[in-house]
């Protein structure tokens, strides 16, 4: 009767391991990345103002010189036209450095920083604005292209990109003699902002019989960019 107990007891233990490493085994899988890139077209142009000023003082000449900028930036705009829904700015920052001046005699200087962000849409209008600007004494600025339809590229690029990770997918499992049997995980690689001052010259400039054009007249697009990697389940 013990013997047959312990028997009894060996055989369900061995079931159990068994049953256990069956439980515990991962399926296999296959790790793909897949990427996309769409162009969009670029509709905007984002001018970056930035404002910058410094004293040893004690800081009051630096920020009284910005505040009298800022009127300036904001009476510019005002005599533009330039409509308060274009405008956003950053506020009005003051940091303090130190440095060795004549004869290791350290000084404390202030400076003032802020950025003021104007969004123009009409490319025409543009290097006038720009000029105006630096004819009124703003000259440290900044430009780049933007894209209204960026959130919709964003997804058509996120969509191509997992088509792609399954085409790449089946050809590899193909090549080892598996199938894929379903999509385990998909996650983002890289977090991907569109990248502005990509500039391609069309195929149409060919068809142009004037050896003379405009570079502002050449359609500008802006690259959004998507990569994903999927998690594929392979069929056992």
């Amino acid at each position: 009767m013990q013997n047959s107990v312990r028997v009894c007891f060996v055989a369900m233990a061995l079931w159990g391991a068994i049953h256990a490493n069956a439980q515990s085994k991962e399926p296999d899988r296959i790790v793909v990345i897949g990427s996309a890139s769409i162009d969009a077209p670029a509709d905007r142009i984002v001018i970056n103002v930035h404002l910058s000023f410094s004293d040893s003082a004690d800081g009051k000449s630096a920020f009284q010189l910005h505040k009298t900028a800022e009127e300036r930036l904001g009476a510019f705009l005002l005599s533009r036209a330039i409509p308060e829904s274009v405008v956003t700015y950053t506020l009005l920052n003051i940091v303090t450095s130190t440095y060795n001046a004549w004869r290791d005699k350290s000084s404390i200087v202030y400076t003032t920083n802020q950025t003021i962000t104007i969004v123009v849409s009409d490319f025409k209008k543009y290097p006038q604005f720009i000029l105006a600007l630096i004819s009124e004494g703003f000259a440290n600025i900044n430009q780049q292209f933007q894209s209204s339809k960026g959130p919709d590229a964003q997804k058509q690029a996120t969509q191509m990109a997992v088509q792609q990770a399954r085409v790449k997918a089946e050809l590899m499992a193909s090549a080892a003699g598996r199938k894929i049997k379903k999509v385990s995980k998909i996650s983002d690689t890289d977090e991907t902002e569109p990248a502005f001052g990509r500039y391609y010259l069309r195929s149409t400039l060919g068809d142009r019989t004037s050896t003379y054009f405009q570079l502002s007249a050449i359609p500008q697009t802006v690259s959004v960019d998507k990569q994903v990697k999927v998690v594929f389940d392979l069929v056992e």
